[in-house]
């Protein structure tokens, strides 16, 4: 599955960050033979600058330039578990260097080490990779790959939007996109033949909704509904699209697709969602419901069906209990912090309200540094 970069030597760049200092460790402590070494890989003859990487780095293991170059070629070479060493080497000795743990990623991902390649990608977004540049691009896309394997399909969504307003579109992009969308937790070479026009219409539509044209987007999908109206989750895709332009219309298609899977937990929370910006909580109550019900362990069910039953005043004391049972799931989202705040002012509780708004400061804040 590998990705061929673009240009090999267009990573010296890349290495340095878009001109961001190095570390010290990482520019320093060379050795004799580096030149050679270096100009060996310069021109390419890569069997030839392999060893001398290595012997340079027999004599200066904290070379970390060495240990970054030597990973490349293996890398280049489709040597990844000689890439995987070299890399995490150079991320020991140079830790705030994105492109290190971009290719540490990749290379865990050739050896199937898929949990330990996604914490290298996400480490590398974090650092920042600068944008448009071809191991950028490959690392999103394997991070969405593995996004998509996981089943965090809007985490993978949010990394495809970013190839959206590419022209032409990459078919790899496009397929991705469609086994994405759909919510199939599966790497592309597990996609059965067919299912592939499915996939791929579906994924241009997406991307194409990602580019901001919805119109276009919405009779994309109409036509694939029309063409696949058994199939599951084209109905939710569809959905979650009208509901932004047509919320009416929208409700009704996602409800169309909890007859054609009524497990759905995704549409019924998007429902939810629906009913309350609308301010109808008290149709949003059925749908929170239905979500903790099939899902007790999803903290999102226990934030719709808390903020309804609160905002609603149908249930206060039960909508508190539902939204602090969603913060013991998942404690580090600032959206139930807020909610809960809401929640305990409404009751009256004026210092728990207070020390809610004030971790869903800190929690937003640390989010927003981290990049999320």
């Amino acid at each position: 599955m590998k990705l061929i970069l673009c240009a090999f030597f267009t990573l010296v760049a890349l290495y340095g960050q878009a001109g961001k200092p190095l570390p010290q460790t990482a520019v320093t402590g060379k050795p004799p033979i580096a030149a050679k070494a270096t100009e060996a890989r310069l021109a390419g003859r890569l069997e030839e600058a392999i060893p001398l990487f290595r012997q340079g780095l027999k004599t200066h293991p904290k070379w970390a330039e060495g240990w970054y170059f030597l990973g490349v070629m293996h890398y280049e070479r489709d040597q990844p578990r000689e890439c995987t060493d070299s890399m995490k080497r150079f991320v020991k000795l140079a830790p705030d260097v994105s492109s290190g743990f971009a290719f540490l990623g990749l290379c865990l991902f050739q050896t199937k080490d898929f949990d330990l390649s996604l914490k290298a990608l996400v480490q590398a977004e974090r650092l920042g990779l600068p944008s448009g540049e071809p191991l950028t691009d490959v690392a999103s896309y394997h991070s969405a790959l593995l996004f998509t394997k996981l089943g965090n399909f809007e985490k993978s969504l949010i990394i495809l939007n970013f190839f959206a307003n590419r022209e032409p579109l990459d078919p790899k992009i496009i397929e991705i996109a469609g086994i994405t969308a759909l919510r199939m937790p599966i790497f592309p070479s597990e996609l059965r033949m067919d299912d592939r026009e499915l996939i791929y219409r579906t994924g241009r539509a997406v991307l194409v909704a990602g580019n901001r044209r919805t119109a276009e987007a919405a009779r994309l999908l109409a036509e694939i509904v029309n063409d696949f109206p058994t199939s599951p989750n084209i109905h939710y895709v569809y959905g979650s699209l009208l509901v932004s332009t047509d919320p009416d219309r929208g409700i009704g298609v996602l409800e169309k697709e909890i007859e054609i899977q009524p497990d759905h937990l995704a549409a019924r929370i998007l429902l939810a969602v629906e009913f309350l910006k609308r301010g109808e909580p008290d149709k949003a109550i059925r749908y929170g419901e239905e979500a903790v019900r099939l899902a007790p362990v999803n903290f999102t069910g226990h934030v719709m069906l808390g903020r309804a039953l609160a905002e609603s005043g149908i249930d206060l004391d039960r909508g508190i209990r539902e939204l602090e049972a969603a913060m013991k799931l998942e404690a580090t989202s600032p959206q139930v912090r807020i909610a809960l705040a809401s929640a305990y002012a409404k009751a009256g509780r004026k210092e728990d309200a207070a020390a809610q708004r004030s971790e869903f400061q800190r929690l937003k804040k640390l989010l927003e540094e981290q990049g999320k």
